[in-house]
């Protein structure tokens, strides 16, 4: 509403401010303007910023300001222009019905037509660029505001992901394993909470990076495997299978540990059936691979979980990572460069 009126007032002073220029001097009509020729110039600039109004609509929906401004704005200019043109043109034609002295001025070689046409094009031109300004502006706005929820949002998703890390029952199970090992075996005690120590000083100096590299986050899963064959022995398995030339690409911190974490925790563990993981990488993708044994009793569904990991692929490469859930659980994190 506020902007229809916006284009209403617009109109009727561009209409008034430009009929006053041309009567200035005397030439275009004589004696005092009347009353209607006041409400008509006012008329066609309403229905002249309407029209331009509805042309930089239909522009604004099939040329993009953000991918081709410069055909944007040029193509806005012509076509604002003619139309400007056309509608001065038909409405002086009719209003010459009841003004016959505006006859000649309908003329495109008359000074007055020449004119309007100046008139015409500066006011197009201007009102153009200040549109392409504001325009620029918005979507520079838009931009910054975009980044900002979007850094925020990867905040609180690798908050999230500390959390889950430091939860009572991931350090209960840690201290658990710590206290038997102390009276197993010192040495052993000793290196496992070395692992555990550098894994918590892992998550707690990449909790704020949007991206590590892949050689750090796999070191910090060695040392999260470590840990979980100290626990398990041999019932767990992990291979790994990743070329050199990936170890430099990026991948969201904790995002492979989650997966190995959540195959550990979703499965049951023995001497009979053992858990095998395998983490490998093609030219493509990263992929956390595992069989499938028996469901523990009282462990829900890690859909969280995956939904964390693909929510930050989502903003930082604007792809989702692929899960199959067939013979093995297969889980593909897209390769960031």
């Amino acid at each position: 509403m506020r902007k229809q009126l916006l284009h209403i007032l617009i109109g009727i002073s561009s209409g008034l401010l430009t009929f006053f220029y041309l009567n200035f001097g005397g030439d275009f009509l004589n004696g005092r303007p009347e009353l209607r020729d006041l409400l008509f110039v006012s008329l066609l600039g309403v229905i002249i910023m309407q029209t331009i109004y509805g042309i930089r609509s239909l522009l604004d929906s099939y040329i993009s300001w953000q991918e081709r401004p410069g055909l944007r704005l040029l193509s806005g200019i012509f076509l604002n222009f003619i139309s400007s043109i056309s509608l001065i043109k038909i409405g002086m034609g009719l209003y010459a019905s009841f003004r016959p002295e505006l006859l000649p001025f309908q003329e495109t070689s008359h000074p007055v037509f020449i004119k309007l046409i100046i008139l015409s094009f500066s006011w197009v031109l201007m009102g153009s660029i200040l549109y392409f300004a504001f325009h620029s502006y918005y979507l520079y706005s838009q931009g910054q505001l975009n980044e900002v929820k979007r850094s925020r949002k990867q905040i609180d998703l690798q908050l999230r992901a500390l959390k889950d890390q430091l939860s009572p029952h991931y350090l209960f199970n840690n201290l658990n394993t710590i206290s038997s090992l102390i009276y197993k075996d010192k040495n052993l005690a000793e290196a496992y909470i070395r692992k555990l120590a550098g894994s918590y000083q892992y998550t707690l100096e990449t909790y704020d990076k949007t991206l590590v590299s892949l050689q750090e986050e796999m070191k910090f899963v060695k040392a999260y495997d470590y840990m979980l064959k100290t626990r398990f022995q041999d019932q767990i398995e992990i291979a790994y299978s990743i070329p050199q030339a990936q170890m430099e690409s990026k991948v969201p911190p904790l995002s492979i540990q989650m997966l190995v974490e959540n195959a550990a925790k979703h499965n049951q563990l023995s001497k009979e059936a053992p858990l095998k993981i395998e983490i490998g990488a093609d030219s493509k993708y990263l992929w956390v691979k595992n069989n499938k044994t028996k469901s523990p009793s009282g462990i829900q569904s890690f859909k969280i979980g995956l939904s964390n990991i693909n929510s930050r692929f989502k903003l930082l490469s604007a792809k989702e990572i692929i899960v199959e859930n067939k013979d093995d659980f297969l889980v593909k994190l897209p390769i960031i460069a």
